[in-house]
């Protein structure tokens, strides 16, 4: 595993991963903002799904950085946006 994570991360360089970062961090708040203004409903697949790839844009820059706690919160993050896309498609 660490060395296909290797070649991953020699593929993005120290720029992917902030860009990376930065990405999950614009998905995250944009996702939160929409909520709090009404613009999306919680059981969205939108907002659902702009967590979830927000999470793992941060989660995967968070490994790269040896952030272990960010990594853990946004792996648990991204496992709730799954839950709430799977009950959204599935028991809606």
């Amino acid at each position: 595993m660490k060395k296909h994570w290797n070649r991953f991360a020699d593929g993005l360089g120290e720029a992917g991963f902030e860009a990376l970062g930065w990405g999950g961090f614009a998905l995250v708040l944009g996702a939160y903002a929409a909520l709090t203004w009404e613009l999306l409903p919680a059981t969205s697949l939108g907002y659902q799904g702009a967590n979830l790839a927000g999470a793992a844009c941060l989660g995967l820059s968070a490994v790269h950085r040896g952030a272990r706690p960010i990594a853990w919160l946004n792996g648990v993050w991204a496992v709730i946006a799954v839950a709430g896309i799977a009950r959204s498609m599935f028991f809606a």
